[in-house]
């Protein structure tokens, strides 16, 4: 999931089990900038379930009631220097 092409600097299609239930990643695609990537999943107080690939955010961010953030690459120079994707997320709550 989410795999990084170097020449067209693209971010591949991905996605997170939310819950139960499999939810396809928004903000995948092509001339992405050298930055940060995150996957930010956010579950609504209505239940809603949404996540979207997001730049510059995340790395040691609090999550909220409503929002997490799971790592993904660091770019630079329009390469792969630090690749998160297969460091495991555990769930806790209060």
């Amino acid at each position: 999931m989410f795999a990084w092409t170097e020449s067209t600097r693209t971010i591949g299609p991905g996605g997170a089990m939310i819950g139960r239930q499999w939810v396809t990643a928004s903000g995948t695609g092509s001339n992405k900038q050298d930055a940060f990537y995150s996957l930010e999943v956010t579950i609504t107080t209505s239940g809603s379930k949404s996540c979207a690939v997001v730049t510059n955010v995340g790395l040691g961010q609090a999550p909220t009631t409503t929002k997490c953030w799971i790592p993904i690459y660091q770019i630079s120079q329009g390469k792969i220097t630090t690749d998160y994707r297969g460091a495991f997320v555990v769930p806790a709550y209060d």
